[in-house]
């Protein structure tokens, strides 16, 4: 299956996306993060909450910066995207995997610059469409 890779401005952080299935009503992925200090994966859906390119468009869209946070989750809690913004262009995307039963948990951070948005959407639009969105 088809992979994306989103990688941090500031060092080797990356989060992957990878569907290994699904149907109608929701991707099944696996979420992954590298090149950190720790490595981890998570297995997820996108079933009631919607594709996670749904908040990579609304970053693009608002390049320029926005207040608070934008966030985008699974269902269950068990992977979230958190991105907040400064006014200088600079975007900070929280990740954050947690084991069902809660004894471990993943936290890495991405930063990215406004200018890298439009093309990042697009490549998580090329794997999850908004086509229903």
């Amino acid at each position: 299956m088809e992979t994306i890779e989103i990688k941090s401005c500031d060092d080797a952080t990356t989060l992957s996306l990878r569907i290994v299935g699904g149907n109608e009503e929701g991707s099944n992925l696996v979420a992954s993060v590298t090149g950190a200090p720790f490595i981890g994966e998570v297995n997820t859906t996108t079933y009631f909450v919607g594709p996670p390119s749904l908040l990579f468009r609304d970053m693009a869209d608002n390049w320029r910066g926005w207040k608070g946070e934008k966030i985008w989750g699974a269902l269950d809690g068990e992977f979230m995207l958190t991105a907040t913004a400064t006014s200088l262009g600079r975007i900070t995307v929280i990740i954050e995997m947690v084991e069902m039963a809660g004894a471990f948990r993943l936290k890495a951070t991405l930063g990215l610059e406004a200018g890298q948005l439009e093309n990042i959407s697009k490549r998580v639009e090329s794997l999850f469409p908004l086509e229903n969105h």
